[in-house]
């Protein structure tokens, strides 16, 4: 098994155990009500926080595994070039007169594609700490990763509530869940995105999805 694939599969596995202690202790304490009420809030604060975390830490995987590849941005297909280059394209683009914008053009642009592309904080994928359907499918566009997991019956509707309801609870709201077979449908839409999106990514840099050029090529 690659690298990327044991961190993928590793972070997946400590997630899905954390919420399994944390259901356990759901379940020994359903009859009491009190008790019951904070531990099923607490634990869907948890599962969003996983999804969210998830998606995130595979989306990273896989831009850091193109920066160690050492890949030319001019090499790059252009939806992964425009992540690299959004840096420094939004800061050229402040302010620009016609005569910077030819300069740019001309001679600093063509520079920046003979450089290697770079993933920084500033300009990898957001979450933007409501990982809403439509946030996850535009990511993943950007990755050039299609999510079959979206169009299943369900999956947009129930992931949009986890969201929403996460942030009644963060909010101070009096929102319930009722009990674990309630919360049990939230945590398989969640875990279906998250598997999907981890097979996607694993694939996609088995396939050098990344390249301008795409050759399936296998990796010592």
């Amino acid at each position: 098994m690659r690298k990327w694939q044991n961190e993928i599969d590793d972070d997946l596995t400590w997630r899905e155990n954390e919420l399994l202690y944390l259901k356990k202790i759901a379940f020994d304490t359903k009859d009491d009500k009190a008790k019951s009420v904070i531990i099923l809030r607490s634990l869907w604060i948890m599962l969003y926080a996983h999804y969210e975390g998830f998606c995130k830490f595979v989306w990273d995987i896989y831009l850091d595994h193109i920066e160690c590849a050492n890949v030319k941005n001019k090499d790059l297909s252009k939806s992964i070039m425009m992540i690299s280059l959004s840096k420094i394209l939004n800061k050229h683009r402040k302010g620009m007169t016609n005569e910077s914008l030819c300069e740019f053009s001309d001679i600093q642009y063509p520079e920046y594609l003979e450089k290697c592309a770079i993933f920084s904080d500033e300009n990898k994928l957001s979450t933007n700490s409501n990982l809403y359907p439509n946030v996850i499918k535009e990511n993943s566009q950007k990755l050039e990763i299609s999510l079959s997991s979206l169009d299943e019956k369900g999956i947009k509707t129930n992931i949009k509530a986890l969201v929403q309801r996460r942030n009644d609870i963060a909010h101070g709201r009096k929102m319930y869940i009722n009990n674990l077979d309630e919360y049990k449908i939230y945590e398989d839409s969640a875990f279906t995105i998250m598997i999907d999106l981890a097979c996607k990514v694993i694939d996609a840099i088995e396939k050098k999805v990344h390249l301008k050029d795409k050759v399936v090529m296998q990796e010592e």
